[in-house]
């Protein structure tokens, strides 16, 4: 992903699963275009976990723990 939305999220208790949600809406309202792709911080993924409804779930080491990087995988045409 070369291109997306930092988002902060401290959490309070809730889920993964609920803050990516939260994150993906502010995106969609924002952009106007779903995101497909979040990353987030190794400590923050569970294991097995890899999509949260049409989201890919990566790990990184580069985001600190409550930071996701939110937005859309780039596709290329072969020409």
């Amino acid at each position: 992903m070369d291109i997306g939305m930092l988002w902060i999220d401290d959490g309070r208790g809730r889920s993964l699963d609920s803050r990516v949600r939260e994150a993906a809406a502010s995106y969609l309202e924002q952009y106007g275009v779903a995101p497909s792709i979040c990353m987030v911080h190794e400590s923050e993924l569970q294991e097995g976990l890899e999509n949260i409804g049409k989201i890919r779930l990566e790990s990184s080491k580069r985001l600190l723990p409550k930071y996701f990087w939110i937005g859309r995988e780039m596709e290329f045409a072969a020409n």
